[in-house]
């Protein structure tokens, strides 16, 4: 009678502990790290700030930079901190601030053409309706 208690009470133990197992594996899709965070981390749109269809800019990252992006006049913030060699970065929304520590640490299209972007640290520039103009 004891053995059978002790097995009835392993055997709880075991089912406690699978549902526990099968909770965290559900719940780690959100914990930090993972796709979620990722998508998280990827631009989001801002009322006021519908994001194109397409691609309004294209930044590719040709050495680590700091870049700060955001919505006009103090809005969402879209991106900060470094961005590293090999990133690309894709400009959605049609009215931008964007700030490149180094300007010589990217190269910048649009629609499918280089813009020239002049040689400076904390390079500034801004989008209007999806068309970028550098600032200052």
């Amino acid at each position: 009678m004891i053995i059978g208690a002790a097995v009835a009470l392993v055997m709880a133990l075991v089912v406690v502990g699978g549902m526990a197992l099968v909770s965290s594996l559900q719940s780690e899709s959100d914990a930090p790290g993972t796709n979620s965070e990722t998508a998280a981390a990827q631009p989001q749109q801002a009322r006021g700030n519908e994001p194109n269809d397409g691609v309004y800019a294209r930044i590719e990252i040709v050495k680590d930079v700091e870049i700060f992006a955001a919505a006009p006049n103090n809005g969402k913030v879209y991106w900060t901190g470094q961005a590293t060699e090999g990133d690309i970065r894709n400009i959605i929304w049609k009215d931008l601030d964007l700030t490149i520590g180094d300007s010589s640490a990217v190269k910048m299209s649009v629609a499918g053409k280089r813009f020239p972007l002049p040689a400076r640290k904390n390079l500034s520039i801004q989008f209007i309706e999806g068309k970028p103009s550098v600032v200052g």
